[in-house]
């Protein structure tokens, strides 16, 4: 998880991680308000869903409907303020 966040990252995979996501960030970026970087808010999806899945994998946590609804209402709690309604009512 700390490679994301290291100089090597920045150095070697920033540009093709870019790339590699900037379908998604393009299509996910219709449901936020003008102005919120939608780069972050991809970030923290991932970041959120990537540590809830290395917990479970060392099995600090169980693999459970209630996990996942957990952090669906997480990540979306962190996140409303940024949406907007009125584009999430036009997809």
């Amino acid at each position: 998880m700390q490679y994301y966040y290291s100089p090597y990252f920045k150095r070697c995979s920033d540009e093709i991680h870019l790339q590699t996501y900037s379908v998604a960030a393009d299509r996910f970026g219709r449901v936020f308000k003008e102005g919120t970087d939608i780069w972050w808010a991809l970030h923290y999806i991932l970041d959120v869903m990537l540590t809830a899945s290395v917990h479970v994998f060392r099995g600090e946590w169980p693999n459970t409907s209630e996990l996942e609804h957990g952090m669906f209402q997480l990540i979306y709690r962190a996140l409303s303020p940024y949406l907007s309604e009125k584009n999430i009512q036009q997809l």
